[in-house]
């Protein structure tokens, strides 16, 4: 029996993640490339499950900005998957990576770590002052 694996494709905008092995691989989770959406589902046949945005939310004059475009590479490192990605928003670059341990038993795991760069001083122009500046590091949504 073949060992199981991680398979990633990129269907369009959304990168399509199974877990298997063979010609058996149960899709866990997808990245919306347009968006830095990250959803997963605990079993393939869950119905349900957890999404998180990636990239920063924040205010501006025009309204709250949520999700933007990402670029990113994927590599298999051991057991896991390791997703490096990156992006910008009104001048606010991001960039993190995503950890997908091997599924087991009615469970996932992934690690996310983000990280931001760049000065709000462009937010300002938008009419935002530092004193009602919010951004928010990445949303969880836990749907059950």
């Amino acid at each position: 029996m073949a060992a199981s694996t991680w398979s990633a494709n990129q269907n369009g905008n959304i990168l399509e993640i199974a877990y298997g092995s063979g010609t058996n691989f149960n899709q866990y989770a997808t990245l919306h490339l347009d968006s830095s959406y990250f959803r997963m589902n605990w079993a393939p046949d869950s119905g349900c499950g957890t999404a998180v945005i990636l990239s920063p939310s924040f205010w501006t004059s025009d309204g709250y900005k949520q999700g933007a475009g990402i670029s990113y590479n994927q590599i298999q490192d051991g057991e896991d998957l390791l997703i490096h990605f990156e992006g910008e928003n009104y001048g606010l670059g991001f960039e993190g990576t995503v950890r997908i341990h091997p599924p087991t038993r009615d469970q996932i795991i992934a690690d996310v770590n983000v990280s931001t760069s760049g000065d709000v001083a462009n937010l300002v122009h938008l009419g935002l002052n530092k004193s009602n500046f919010r951004c928010r590091e990445p949303f969880l949504d836990m749907s059950i």
